[in-house]
């Protein structure tokens, strides 16, 4: 395996496609004021409300009418599977502490306070893969540092480990959330899973309007070249390892053709 060339496999064989490519024919458009108003308007409701006991309830407020959904929503609107089944492609869900990931996916190199590693410590193979996941499943945070959550579904990922992709999904919104909710709604910013949230109210039974383009928001890109400078840099750099002898990370070949825009969802 070179830098990641059975990143786009692995998508394809475990119903994760939509990590790549969101929108393949083009039949989801992007609603940028829609895409803001939901997460200022988005709430976790009291488990009270929920009659479904296994799972939390959230709502938005979309054109004046309440929205509700669950974490199963984003996986069923998305055509994934909700909780584990041989069907996902995965192995079966283990716990695994952060010293044994660091030992077995980062050769034992860690950050300065010993709770995570650094991305240049990443297998080669996983580097494709860790940038489609920094970028259209965990776009908050994650520098050059890899600590936990985000480590651990790096590491489900490395070994075919199932992890619960509607958690992240909703760590993920809940952070972005926050980081809306800190913005006047006059400044520009960038949208967050634009193609997710279009899937999920189609699925929720809302009606969208037509979609009519708006200057000040785009969807966050991830270019190919950002990848293949991403790659000179890897073999160029190491990150410091205060806790032990540091060891070169092996050259890799680049023999991974360079794919299509990473759009996020």
């Amino acid at each position: 395996m070179n830098e990641g060339r059975w990143a786009l496999p692995f998508l394809l064989t475990h119903g994760m496609s939509f990590l790549n490519e969101q929108d393949p024919y083009d039949q989801c458009p992007v609603y940028p004021r829609l895409v803001r108003t939901f997460y200022q308007t988005f709430t976790k409701l009291p488990q009270a409300g929920n009659k479904d006991t296994t799972t939390d309830l959230y709502m938005v407020r979309i054109g004046g009418k309440e929205v509700k959904f669950t974490t199963k929503d984003i996986c069923l609107c998305l055509g994934v599977l909700p909780d584990y089944s041989h069907k996902t492609g995965f192995g079966p869900p283990r716990e695994v502490s952060t010293e044994e990931m660091i030992q077995d996916m980062c050769g034992g190199c860690r950050t300065k306070n010993g709770l995570g590693s650094r991305r240049a410590h990443l297998p080669p193979d996983m580097w494709l893969m860790d940038s489609l996941l920094r970028h259209n499943l965990c776009p908050i945070g994650h520098g050059q540092e890899r600590h936990q959550p985000y480590l651990s579904i790096l590491y489900y990922i490395y070994k075919d480990i199932w992890f619960n992709l509607r958690e992240v999904y909703l760590d993920s919104i809940q952070k972005i959330h926050s980081k809306v909710a800190r913005t006047a709604t006059t400044e520009k910013g960038k949208l967050y899973f634009p193609r997710l949230i279009t899937r999920l109210l189609v699925h929720l039974g809302v009606s969208l309007p037509t979609p009519t383009p708006v200057q000040e928001y785009e969807p966050v890109m991830f270019e190919e070249s950002q990848f293949k400078s991403n790659i000179i840099h890897m073999r160029s750099t190491r990150g410091p390892d205060p806790v032990a002898e540091e060891t070169a990370i092996p050259a890799a070949t680049p023999t991974m053709p360079l794919y299509q825009t990473f759009r996020l969802m």
